[in-house]
């Protein structure tokens, strides 16, 4: 079977085109690995790319950058965000309808909403398409400013963000045009990949005759042959938390969450892997909760290498996700597949991953004082936290090892297929 994909990211292939080290490769990654290795398989992957190099072929994978350019002149980056908005013309995705047309598969995977990729089902009919929810850009829109409201954001913004028009009103206005592209694309999608009840709810309802097919993601392989293994919690209770660029992330949480437990004279220190203390949602939420890292034992790691990442969270007492809206967030996954104990935000989909007092804890969203009070409680319970712990990693080593997701993707893929040959007959 003939398989393409389209993708925000080169998968293997980035370390090929790049110079990028260290930090690059997700799940697509290994399972783009795994079913390459198949016979019955055929795999092409296209994905935007900022310079003009020709199809490639890389360790049995045939790949087709598409070139997207983004000129390096200010002033036309200004006038482009200055009309910022999302045209559903066929000229936009030709070069995608063009690569269909050479390769002439016989399935399409789309891997998520975030790009134009899912316009070509308004124009192409004769190949079936399935597209894979990652994260969910309406929900995560009615979340943007869950954390610190847009008038505070607007107030705290320097006054060249404003004028460059990369502040929070162009962020917001960028992001309604995505969400209404979102929502065409859903429309016009017969089969949706999700992971979640968040997601096939939230599918269901831009598309009420979808088909809703679930396949889990791979973890990296590092989280596989690793476990978090303590028979006590350190002197000093270490708290670790994942967290990337956006305001919806709950980085203002985790400040009125650690200075609550300051003012109980807990012992402890909160690291943040992803941020540098120089981000400018850093500077951004210490001005609106007028509180410092360096008072409230908060350490800024930066981004990590996954042997890293595993290395640190063997090494710390609890893991903590802070998010105001996920969908299935890989950070929490990889430390239940560790065995740690997890607290959560129930936002989003982290219900359908975590059951709560069984595989982790789950608190209300933004609220420091029930996130305070759970971490004060777990830290005081070790045993109640290794048995959450070693709960989540059975849950994780049955539903994201590659053999079983890679099982799950074939499953869909020739159902699939095979339905579209039954229709066209």
């Amino acid at each position: 079977m003939k398989i393409l994909w389209f993708c925000n990211t080169p998968c293997c292939a980035l370390e090929k085109i790049s110079t990028q080290k260290g930090v690059s490769g997700g799940w697509l990654n290994t399972l783009s690995k795994e079913l390459s290795q198949k016979e019955d398989i055929e795999l092409h992957i296209a994905f935007y790319w900022n310079q003009n190099i020709p199809p490639f072929e890389y360790n049995r994978i045939q790949y087709y950058p598409i070139y997207k350019n983004n000129s390096k002149n200010k002033l036309t980056r200004w006038i482009q965000r200055l009309k910022n908005t999302i045209s559903f013309s066929k000229s936009n995705v030709q070069p995608l309808l063009k690569i269909i047309d050479n390769i002439k598969p016989d399935l399409i995977h789309i891997h998520g909403t975030e790009e134009d990729f899912g316009l070509i089902s308004l124009y192409l009919n004769s190949t079936p398409i399935v597209l894979s929810i990652q994260g969910f850009l309406s929900s995560i829109h009615k979340k943007l400013f869950s954390g610190i409201p847009q008038t505070e954001v607007s107030k705290y913004e320097t006054f060249f963000s404003k004028i460059n028009l990369t502040g929070s009103k162009s962020i917001d206005h960028l992001m309604r045009h995505k969400c209404l592209r979102e929502k065409e694309i859903l429309k016009h999608i017969n089969y949706i990949i999700g992971r979640t009840d968040f997601d096939k709810y939230c599918s269901l309802l831009y598309n009420p005759n979808r088909t809703y097919l679930k396949v889990n993601e791979i973890m990296r392989s590092i989280f596989f042959q690793v476990q978090w293994n303590k028979t006590s919690f350190s002197e000093t209770f270490t708290i670790t938390t994942t967290i990337s660029n956006g305001l919806y992330k709950g980085l203002e949480t985790v400040y009125l969450t650690a200075s609550l437990l300051k003012q109980h004279n807990i012992k402890f220190k909160w690291q943040i892997i992803g941020l540098n203390s120089d981000n400018k949602n850093v500077i951004l939420t210490e001005k609106y909760t007028k509180l410092k890292a360096n008072n409230l034992n908060i350490e800024y790691l930066g981004r990590q290498e996954a042997t890293s990442i595993s290395s640190i969270l063997q090494k710390s007492d609890l893991y903590c996700q802070t998010s105001h809206i996920e969908n299935s967030p890989n950070s929490t996954c990889e430390a239940m597949l560790l065995g740690m104990p997890i607290i959560a935000s129930f936002a989003g989909g982290t219900s359908s991953l975590i059951t709560n007092n069984i595989t982790g804890i789950l608190v209300q969203d933004g609220d420091p004082y029930v996130l305070g009070g759970a971490i004060l409680h777990l830290s005081k319970s070790f045993d109640f936290a290794k048995k959450l712990g070693q709960e989540a990693h059975k849950y994780a080593l049955n539903n994201f090892s590659p053999e079983h997701v890679t099982e799950q993707i074939l499953e869909v893929y020739h159902k699939i297929y095979n339905n579209s040959k039954d229709i066209s007959i």
